[in-house]
């Protein structure tokens, strides 16, 4: 219903079952609504304010202004006090979007913001994974970075160690080489990873500018407590909680007893983060809007096969 801009029966339909459920369809109307430039059905919000973070309120009635205003707006919501740095790079990076949109202004020079790295551990991929990494690179450039076992494990070789690029090699799953990979690059250069089953969106560019030098997570809210997401993480150069969650990573996929979620996955970031004594003070977590505006529907086309970690996690703990 969201999706052919029918929002407000979306929204009484979702009301019947409330909480996170009402919330994650709530963040969807929002979502499709920017998306599609139709600024009025933003007014949902007037009738559900209760159910919106404050942060979010403020950001969806600021586009829902006209014109100049819009970017006004937003440049004092950027400037207040009163938010966080996430909260104030969210603000920055939808004036960059809309100055790029309006007035063909162009992003941050490549020198100034973060690469984007990818993985795959074959070197011929899925025809839908090739799509999914074409748009990425069509949208960095020079700043894209695509990653197989090979690279991946001469690069940890190169970064951490022969002892590390053995831990990788016996990982004993794709996915888990991506687990392991994403965390030992960020740590080790920063900057931003994606996972190749995903697309981007139409502002995915001035977004990810925005969080150059930024730790970022984003999570899952339809779960009963909070749970970390890998597929998108941002991470500045010399992070230190990349590294705490790469090297946990590495002693997990050694001893291998684990799900493959709580080896090197989010379940392990997750448990970093939480059970940690000093949680990371430059961090930030976010839910459903960043992940929303940054990537779009996953492609499933190796589900059910060999690469579904999945299936052959299921297998493995029997």
């Amino acid at each position: 219903l969201a999706q052919h801009g029918r929002y407000s029966r979306a929204l009484r339909a979702a009301s019947r079952f409330g909480g996170d459920f009402f919330a994650r369809i709530l963040g969807d109307c929002l979502d499709h609504a920017s998306e599609a430039r139709n600024f009025a059905s933003l007014k949902v919000l007037e009738r559900y304010p209760a159910k919106v973070p404050a942060f979010e309120k403020e950001l969806f009635l600021a586009l829902g202004d006209s014109g100049a205003s819009t970017i006004e707006r937003l440049r004092t919501l950027a400037a207040s006090s009163e938010h966080g740095p996430f909260e104030r790079m969210c603000f920055r990076a939808w004036i960059a979007f809309l100055q790029s949109e309006r007035l063909d202004i162009p992003a941050m020079s490549a020198a100034s913001c973060s690469e984007v790295v990818q993985f795959w551990a074959q070197n011929e991929a899925p025809e839908d994974i090739r799509a999914n990494i074409k748009a990425w690179s069509a949208c960095f450039g020079s700043r894209h970075k695509v990653f197989d076992a090979l690279t991946a494990e001469a690069f940890l070789k190169a970064e951490f160690g022969a002892s590390h690029a053995e831990v990788f090699r016996s990982a004993g799953h794709p996915v888990i080489q991506a687990d392991l990979f994403r965390l030992g690059y960020l740590a080790s250069r920063g900057g931003v990873y994606v996972d190749a089953d995903t697309r981007p969106r139409v502002g995915s560019v001035q977004i990810i500018d925005a969080m150059t030098d930024l730790d970022v997570l984003t999570y899952e809210t339809s779960r009963p407590k909070l749970h970390i997401q890998n597929a998108f993480i941002s991470a500045a150069k010399g992070s230190d909680f990349a590294l705490r969650c790469y090297l946990e990573g590495v002693c997990r996929v050694r001893d291998g007893s684990r799900p493959v979620q709580a080896l090197a996955g989010g379940y392990m970031m997750t448990d970093v983060l939480t059970f940690n004594d000093e949680p990371p003070t430059q961090l930030a977590i976010s839910g459903w809007f960043l992940r929303n505006r940054l990537i779009a529907d996953r492609s499933r086309s190796y589900q059910g096969g060999d690469l579904d970690w999945r299936v052959w996690d299921a297998n493995r703990l029997k």
